[in-house]
Protein backbone atom coordinates (compact mmCIF):
# COMPACT_ATOMS: atom_id res chain seq x y z
CA UNK A 1 0.00 0.00 0.00
CA UNK A 2 3.07 2.32 0.45
CA UNK A 3 4.72 1.86 -2.68
CA UNK A 4 1.49 2.76 -4.20
CA UNK A 5 0.32 5.87 -2.56
CA UNK A 6 4.17 7.37 -3.22
CA UNK A 7 4.34 6.29 -6.89
CA UNK A 8 0.14 8.41 -6.94
CA UNK A 9 2.01 11.33 -5.21
CA UNK A 10 4.98 11.62 -7.20
CA UNK A 11 3.19 10.83 -9.98
CA UNK A 12 0.60 14.14 -9.26
CA UNK A 13 3.39 15.88 -8.38
CA UNK A 14 5.31 15.39 -11.57
CA UNK A 15 2.67 15.50 -13.94
CA UNK A 16 1.17 19.14 -12.36
CA UNK A 17 5.12 20.53 -12.87
CA UNK A 18 5.83 19.38 -16.45
CA UNK A 19 2.03 20.20 -17.50
CA UNK A 20 2.68 23.85 -16.09
CA UNK A 21 6.19 24.61 -17.45
CA UNK A 22 5.63 22.97 -20.95
CA UNK A 23 2.60 24.96 -21.07
CA UNK A 24 4.07 28.53 -20.06
CA UNK A 25 7.53 28.65 -19.14
CA UNK A 26 8.70 29.88 -22.85
CA UNK A 27 6.89 32.73 -22.67
CA UNK A 28 8.46 36.24 -21.60
CA UNK A 29 6.28 36.32 -18.38
CA UNK A 30 8.41 33.70 -16.89
CA UNK A 31 11.89 34.01 -16.74
CA UNK A 32 12.61 36.91 -14.15
CA UNK A 33 11.25 35.97 -10.65
CA UNK A 34 12.31 39.19 -8.95
CA UNK A 35 14.95 41.92 -8.58
CA UNK A 36 16.90 43.10 -6.05
CA UNK A 37 17.99 46.40 -6.09
CA UNK A 38 22.02 46.60 -6.00
CA UNK A 39 22.84 50.66 -7.05
CA UNK A 40 20.86 53.72 -7.09
CA UNK A 41 21.62 55.61 -10.21
CA UNK A 42 18.92 58.55 -9.63
CA UNK A 43 16.45 60.10 -7.41
CA UNK A 44 13.98 56.91 -8.17
CA UNK A 45 16.33 54.55 -10.36
CA UNK A 46 17.52 51.62 -9.71
CA UNK A 47 20.46 49.10 -11.35
CA UNK A 48 18.91 45.53 -10.17
CA UNK A 49 19.93 41.75 -10.07
CA UNK A 50 17.58 39.59 -11.09
CA UNK A 51 16.69 36.51 -9.75
CA UNK A 52 15.50 34.43 -12.07
CA UNK A 53 13.11 31.17 -12.63
CA UNK A 54 16.19 29.81 -14.44
CA UNK A 55 17.62 29.63 -10.66
CA UNK A 56 14.38 28.86 -9.02
CA UNK A 57 13.37 25.35 -10.97
CA UNK A 58 17.39 24.14 -11.18
CA UNK A 59 16.67 24.48 -7.33
CA UNK A 60 13.50 22.63 -7.43
CA UNK A 61 15.15 19.93 -10.27
CA UNK A 62 17.71 19.37 -7.46
CA UNK A 63 16.23 18.80 -3.98
CA UNK A 64 13.48 16.58 -6.32
CA UNK A 65 16.47 14.36 -7.19
CA UNK A 66 17.87 14.68 -3.86
CA UNK A 67 14.82 13.90 -2.21
CA UNK A 68 13.92 10.43 -3.96
CA UNK A 69 18.22 9.98 -3.77
CA UNK A 70 17.54 9.62 0.04
CA UNK A 71 13.93 8.06 -0.03
CA UNK A 72 15.32 5.20 -2.54
CA UNK A 73 18.55 4.16 -0.20
CA UNK A 74 17.01 4.99 3.04
CA UNK A 75 15.15 2.10 3.17
CA UNK A 76 18.10 0.25 2.91
CA UNK A 77 20.58 -0.87 5.71
CA UNK A 78 22.61 2.36 5.25
CA UNK A 79 23.31 5.05 8.16
CA UNK A 80 21.80 8.05 7.37
CA UNK A 81 24.73 10.45 7.57
CA UNK A 82 26.72 8.05 4.56
CA UNK A 83 23.74 8.99 2.26
CA UNK A 84 24.15 12.17 3.15
CA UNK A 85 28.02 12.43 2.79
CA UNK A 86 27.55 10.60 -0.39
CA UNK A 87 25.03 13.12 -1.56
CA UNK A 88 27.38 15.91 -0.63
CA UNK A 89 30.50 14.12 -2.50
CA UNK A 90 28.49 13.70 -5.64
CA UNK A 91 27.03 17.36 -5.76
CA UNK A 92 30.53 18.77 -5.01
CA UNK A 93 31.93 17.74 -8.02
CA UNK A 94 29.05 17.96 -10.11
CA UNK A 95 27.86 21.33 -9.67
CA UNK A 96 31.34 22.98 -10.69
CA UNK A 97 31.56 20.34 -13.51
CA UNK A 98 28.09 21.82 -15.39
CA UNK A 99 30.01 25.30 -15.06
CA UNK A 100 33.79 23.96 -16.12
CA UNK A 101 32.86 21.72 -18.50
CA UNK A 102 30.74 24.54 -20.68
CA UNK A 103 33.67 27.22 -20.38
CA UNK A 104 36.14 24.00 -22.20
CA UNK A 105 33.94 23.52 -24.94
CA UNK A 106 31.48 26.30 -25.17
CA UNK A 107 34.47 29.26 -24.13
CA UNK A 108 31.68 30.73 -22.08
CA UNK A 109 31.94 31.74 -18.30
CA UNK A 110 28.55 32.27 -17.25
CA UNK A 111 26.93 28.92 -18.97
CA UNK A 112 26.21 25.95 -16.75
CA UNK A 113 25.88 22.48 -18.98
CA UNK A 114 23.68 19.12 -17.78
CA UNK A 115 25.20 16.51 -19.86
CA UNK A 116 28.96 17.91 -18.62
CA UNK A 117 28.06 17.50 -15.37
CA UNK A 118 25.98 14.45 -15.92
CA UNK A 119 29.12 12.55 -17.40
CA UNK A 120 31.12 13.87 -14.76
CA UNK A 121 28.81 12.13 -12.08
CA UNK A 122 28.59 8.82 -13.97
CA UNK A 123 32.20 7.99 -14.26
CA UNK A 124 33.28 8.64 -10.48
CA UNK A 125 29.91 8.07 -8.92
CA UNK A 126 30.75 3.93 -9.11
CA UNK A 127 33.94 4.81 -7.02
CA UNK A 128 32.48 7.71 -4.80
CA UNK A 129 29.88 4.80 -4.23
CA UNK A 130 32.16 2.04 -3.61
CA UNK A 131 34.42 4.27 -1.09
CA UNK A 132 31.97 5.26 1.39
CA UNK A 133 30.04 2.17 1.81
CA UNK A 134 33.20 -0.16 1.96
CA UNK A 135 33.91 2.06 4.78
CA UNK A 136 30.96 1.53 6.49
CA UNK A 137 30.59 -2.58 6.31
CA UNK A 138 34.15 -2.55 5.80
CA UNK A 139 33.31 -5.97 3.79
CA UNK A 140 33.85 -5.76 0.02
CA UNK A 141 31.78 -8.60 -0.64
CA UNK A 142 28.57 -6.56 0.86
CA UNK A 143 29.60 -3.97 -0.58
CA UNK A 144 29.72 -4.81 -4.19
CA UNK A 145 25.97 -6.62 -3.05
CA UNK A 146 24.87 -2.96 -2.55
CA UNK A 147 26.68 -1.27 -5.32
CA UNK A 148 24.34 -1.89 -8.03
CA UNK A 149 20.95 -1.09 -6.22
CA UNK A 150 22.59 2.63 -4.95
CA UNK A 151 24.36 3.43 -8.45
CA UNK A 152 20.56 2.19 -10.02
CA UNK A 153 18.72 5.21 -7.57
CA UNK A 154 21.53 7.90 -8.37
CA UNK A 155 20.73 7.51 -12.26
CA UNK A 156 16.82 7.50 -11.33
CA UNK A 157 17.25 10.69 -9.03
CA UNK A 158 19.64 12.22 -12.05
CA UNK A 159 17.28 11.52 -14.86
CA UNK A 160 14.38 12.76 -12.47
CA UNK A 161 16.50 15.91 -11.56
CA UNK A 162 17.43 16.46 -15.62
CA UNK A 163 14.20 16.13 -16.36
CA UNK A 164 12.84 18.80 -14.07
CA UNK A 165 15.47 20.41 -14.84
CA UNK A 166 14.80 20.90 -18.44
CA UNK A 167 11.79 23.09 -17.16
CA UNK A 168 14.80 26.11 -16.45
CA UNK A 169 16.02 26.06 -19.99
CA UNK A 170 12.48 26.47 -21.25
CA UNK A 171 12.45 29.94 -19.29
CA UNK A 172 15.51 31.10 -19.84
CA UNK A 173 15.59 30.49 -23.25
CA UNK A 174 19.08 28.04 -23.77
CA UNK A 175 19.75 24.57 -25.24
CA UNK A 176 16.71 25.42 -27.84
CA UNK A 177 16.05 23.52 -31.11
CA UNK A 178 16.23 23.76 -34.83
CA UNK A 179 13.91 26.40 -36.55
CA UNK A 180 11.16 24.07 -38.21
CA UNK A 181 11.71 25.53 -41.63
CA UNK A 182 15.37 24.36 -41.58
CA UNK A 183 14.11 20.73 -41.20
CA UNK A 184 12.81 18.05 -44.30
CA UNK A 185 10.63 15.60 -44.90
CA UNK A 186 8.92 13.76 -42.24
CA UNK A 187 10.44 15.33 -38.95
CA UNK A 188 9.34 18.71 -40.90
CA UNK A 189 5.81 18.01 -41.48
CA UNK A 190 5.80 16.81 -37.36
CA UNK A 191 7.49 19.39 -36.03
CA UNK A 192 4.97 21.80 -37.70
CA UNK A 193 2.48 20.59 -35.52
CA UNK A 194 4.49 20.18 -32.22
CA UNK A 195 6.64 23.02 -31.54
CA UNK A 196 7.48 25.65 -29.42
CA UNK A 197 8.03 29.21 -29.70
CA UNK A 198 9.73 31.41 -27.40
CA UNK A 199 9.18 34.99 -26.32
CA UNK A 200 10.89 37.81 -24.89
CA UNK A 201 14.03 39.87 -26.37
CA UNK A 202 15.85 38.58 -23.03
CA UNK A 203 15.92 35.17 -23.41
CA UNK A 204 19.16 33.42 -24.60
CA UNK A 205 17.08 31.46 -27.73
CA UNK A 206 16.97 35.76 -29.01
CA UNK A 207 19.75 37.50 -27.92
CA UNK A 208 22.54 34.54 -29.48
CA UNK A 209 20.53 33.51 -32.33
CA UNK A 210 17.43 35.51 -32.84
CA UNK A 211 15.18 32.89 -32.82
CA UNK A 212 12.59 34.29 -30.78
CA UNK A 213 9.13 34.20 -32.30
CA UNK A 214 10.37 31.59 -34.83
CA UNK A 215 8.69 27.78 -33.98
CA UNK A 216 11.70 25.25 -33.27
CA UNK A 217 11.78 21.84 -32.73
CA UNK A 218 10.62 21.73 -28.43
CA UNK A 219 13.83 19.67 -27.52
CA UNK A 220 13.68 20.82 -23.97
CA UNK A 221 9.91 20.12 -23.71
CA UNK A 222 10.90 16.77 -25.26
CA UNK A 223 13.99 16.05 -22.67
CA UNK A 224 11.50 16.88 -20.31
CA UNK A 225 8.75 14.53 -20.79
CA UNK A 226 11.33 11.88 -22.26
CA UNK A 227 13.61 11.87 -18.51
CA UNK A 228 10.80 12.08 -16.28
CA UNK A 229 8.79 9.49 -17.81
CA UNK A 230 11.51 7.11 -17.64
CA UNK A 231 12.77 7.96 -13.43
CA UNK A 232 9.39 7.39 -12.54
CA UNK A 233 9.44 3.88 -14.54
CA UNK A 234 12.71 3.36 -13.23
CA UNK A 235 11.21 4.09 -9.49
CA UNK A 236 8.25 1.22 -9.95
CA UNK A 237 11.01 -1.31 -11.08
CA UNK A 238 13.51 -0.20 -8.49
CA UNK A 239 10.41 -0.32 -5.68
CA UNK A 240 9.97 -3.86 -7.42
CA UNK A 241 13.47 -4.88 -6.99
CA UNK A 242 14.30 -5.22 -10.67
CA UNK A 243 17.39 -3.14 -9.79
CA UNK A 244 19.80 -3.44 -13.35
CA UNK A 245 16.80 -3.14 -15.17
CA UNK A 246 15.79 0.29 -13.96
CA UNK A 247 19.64 1.09 -14.23
CA UNK A 248 19.53 0.28 -17.53
CA UNK A 249 16.32 1.93 -18.78
CA UNK A 250 17.20 5.19 -17.41
CA UNK A 251 20.65 5.29 -18.36
CA UNK A 252 20.09 3.95 -21.59
CA UNK A 253 17.48 6.13 -22.51
CA UNK A 254 18.41 9.38 -21.01
CA UNK A 255 21.66 9.46 -22.99
CA UNK A 256 20.39 7.50 -26.44
CA UNK A 257 17.82 10.80 -26.40
CA UNK A 258 20.88 12.96 -25.88
CA UNK A 259 23.00 11.36 -28.54
CA UNK A 260 20.12 11.75 -30.78
CA UNK A 261 18.37 15.21 -29.90
CA UNK A 262 21.60 16.79 -30.25
CA UNK A 263 21.14 16.65 -34.24
CA UNK A 264 18.16 18.78 -33.34
CA UNK A 265 19.85 21.92 -31.22
CA UNK A 266 20.48 25.08 -32.64
CA UNK A 267 22.41 26.25 -29.97
CA UNK A 268 26.46 26.72 -29.97
CA UNK A 269 27.74 23.16 -29.33
CA UNK A 270 31.23 23.62 -30.34
CA UNK A 271 32.97 23.40 -33.46
CA UNK A 272 32.46 19.96 -34.51
CA UNK A 273 29.18 18.51 -36.05
CA UNK A 274 29.26 15.37 -34.15
CA UNK A 275 29.31 17.14 -30.40
CA UNK A 276 31.56 16.96 -27.52
CA UNK A 277 28.45 15.94 -25.56
CA UNK A 278 27.67 13.63 -27.90
CA UNK A 279 30.73 11.57 -27.38
CA UNK A 280 30.51 12.07 -23.49
CA UNK A 281 27.07 10.33 -23.81
CA UNK A 282 28.65 7.37 -26.38
CA UNK A 283 31.33 6.89 -23.32
CA UNK A 284 28.43 6.94 -20.52
CA UNK A 285 26.60 4.37 -22.31
CA UNK A 286 29.66 2.07 -22.88
CA UNK A 287 30.93 2.66 -19.05
CA UNK A 288 27.07 1.40 -17.36
CA UNK A 289 27.49 -0.96 -19.59
CA UNK A 290 30.17 -2.09 -17.86
CA UNK A 291 29.19 -1.56 -14.69
CA UNK A 292 25.79 -3.43 -14.97
CA UNK A 293 28.10 -6.01 -16.47
CA UNK A 294 30.12 -6.82 -13.68
CA UNK A 295 27.74 -6.12 -11.40
CA UNK A 296 25.12 -8.52 -13.04
CA UNK A 297 24.99 -10.98 -10.20
CA UNK A 298 23.72 -8.52 -7.98
CA UNK A 299 21.36 -10.80 -6.06
CA UNK A 300 17.98 -9.35 -4.66
CA UNK A 301 18.43 -7.06 -1.79
CA UNK A 302 15.41 -6.19 0.11
CA UNK A 303 13.85 -2.97 0.49
CA UNK A 304 11.70 -1.69 3.03
CA UNK A 305 9.30 1.18 2.43
CA UNK A 306 8.22 1.98 5.34
CA UNK A 307 11.63 2.48 6.87
CA UNK A 308 12.88 4.81 3.70
CA UNK A 309 9.26 7.02 4.42
CA UNK A 310 9.78 7.24 8.15
CA UNK A 311 13.64 8.78 7.23
CA UNK A 312 12.82 10.59 4.50
CA UNK A 313 10.17 12.21 6.10
CA UNK A 314 12.05 13.59 9.41
CA UNK A 315 13.01 17.26 9.71
CA UNK A 316 16.62 17.11 8.91
CA UNK A 317 16.03 15.67 5.00
CA UNK A 318 13.80 18.96 4.89
CA UNK A 319 16.18 21.18 6.47
CA UNK A 320 18.97 19.81 3.66
CA UNK A 321 16.30 19.99 1.19
CA UNK A 322 16.09 23.34 1.65
CA UNK A 323 19.46 24.80 2.34
CA UNK A 324 20.51 22.77 -1.16
CA UNK A 325 17.46 24.56 -2.63
CA UNK A 326 19.03 28.15 -1.94
CA UNK A 327 22.91 27.02 -2.75
CA UNK A 328 21.58 26.49 -6.05
CA UNK A 329 19.32 29.62 -6.54
CA UNK A 330 22.12 31.43 -5.66
CA UNK A 331 24.77 29.54 -7.79
CA UNK A 332 22.45 29.42 -10.99
CA UNK A 333 19.56 32.33 -10.46
CA UNK A 334 21.58 35.11 -9.93
CA UNK A 335 21.86 36.36 -13.81
CA UNK A 336 25.08 37.64 -14.72
CA UNK A 337 24.35 37.97 -18.60
CA UNK A 338 20.68 39.93 -18.14
CA UNK A 339 20.31 43.63 -15.95
CA UNK A 340 17.66 45.41 -15.37
CA UNK A 341 16.51 49.33 -14.18
CA UNK A 342 14.03 49.32 -11.81
CA UNK A 343 12.18 53.12 -11.04
CA UNK A 344 10.08 53.49 -7.55
CA UNK A 345 7.32 55.94 -7.18
CA UNK A 346 4.32 56.62 -4.41
CA UNK A 347 0.79 55.78 -5.90
CA UNK A 348 -0.87 58.93 -4.74
CA UNK A 349 -4.57 57.41 -5.41
CA UNK A 350 -3.94 54.88 -2.42
CA UNK A 351 -2.98 57.23 0.00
Amino acid sequence: MEKVIFISVLGIYLISIVYFGIKNLHKERWQFFAVIPVRKVSDNQWIGMNITYYGIINGLAYITGVYIFIFLTSGFDIPYNYIILSIILILSICMPASKIVARIVEGKRNTFTVGGASFVGSIISPVVFLIIFNHYYHDIEKTMKMLMPIISVLSISYNLGEGVGRLACLSFGCCYGKPVKELNGWFRRFFEIINVVFTGKTKKVSYASSLDGEPLVPVQGMAVILYVTTAFIGIILFLYGYYITSFLITVMIGQFFRLFSEFFRADYRGESKFSVYQWMSMITIFYSLIIAFILRKVVFVDHDIARALKVSLGSNVFILIIVIFFLVLVYTGLSKVTGSKITFYVKEEEI
